[in-house]
């Protein structure tokens, strides 16, 4: 089930494969505070959308303009956000035939204060046996079941 109702791409952009465009992206708020309205925030369930749907490249521009917002690593939702991040890039790596495990190794290492907490409409458990199995199966398709 679709969490936002901005239009996906057609199809996933791959570097070095596939043409770039660049689709639009929904705006974020001026007053952006993730912590109170990421339930909302129709760029954070866009960005998930794109992680479920196998549009890796476009999940990272998602999420990437919030997590600069939100304090990149030195914050908890900076963390997760830069999780789903690193996740996506992976799958890109994976369905562009390169190697995805650097990527997948620092996604758990970032994991790793999340892990037991239902957050940002996440199970982080749950977040984190997706993340294993893209480590062990690369083919492996990422679905997050979104908690609202």
């Amino acid at each position: 089930m679709r969490l936002s109702s901005f239009p996906l791409p057609d199809e996933a952009y791959l570097p070095g494969l596939t043409p770039r465009v660049d689709p639009p992206m929904p705006e974020l708020p001026q007053d952006l505070n993730f912590e109170q309205d990421w339930s909302t925030l129709e760029r954070y369930r866009f960005g998930i959308d794109c992680l479920n749907t196998d549009l890796g490249w476009e999940c990272h521009e998602a999420l990437e303009a919030i997590w600069h917002r939100v304090g990149r690593r030195t914050t908890r939702s900076g963390l997760a956000l830069q999780t789903l991040i690193l996740m996506g890039c992976a799958r890109v790596k994976v369905l562009s035939g390169k190697e995805h495990s650097g990527l997948v190794h620092r996604a758990l290492e970032r994991i790793s204060s999340l892990e037991g907490r239902v957050l940002y409409g996440l199970n982080w458990n749950d977040v984190k046996r997706e993340i294993n199995c893209l480590k062990n199966q690369p083919s492996h398709r990422i679905q997050l079941n979104f908690l609202d």
